[in-house]
């Protein structure tokens, strides 16, 4: 898939990555909206047994993913995993967080 202004780009896929009192399933109602709008969106379950496993985890998923990538992850989800595109600057298409309201 192609990014519609500009179609020799790849279409990032939007990797959501979920809270530390969440898991993947959170974001089952929000992966439909996504992909009705043209996006690809994966969710990532995080074992939440310490910050370096989950964000092992998550770079593990990340190698999965072929092209850009939009990082959005809620509360815990968005915290201390920032570096796994750092790893992977070519791959980074943006990065996306929401906090916990505090």
């Amino acid at each position: 898939m192609t990014q519609p202004n500009a179609p020799n780009l790849p279409m990032a896929t939007v990797v959501l990555v979920h809270a530390a009192w969440a898991d993947a399933s959170s974001w089952n109602k929000v992966i439909p909206s996504l992909q009705r709008k043209g996006l690809e969106a994966v969710a990532v379950q995080i074992p939440l047994s310490s910050l370096s496993d989950d964000a092992a985890t998550l770079q593990r998923f990340l190698k999965r993913v072929s092209g850009p990538v939009v990082l959005a992850g809620h509360s815990y989800g968005g915290r201390g995993h920032h570096g796994c595109l750092e790893r992977e600057p070519e791959r980074q298409g943006s990065r996306l967080y929401r906090g916990d309201g505090s």
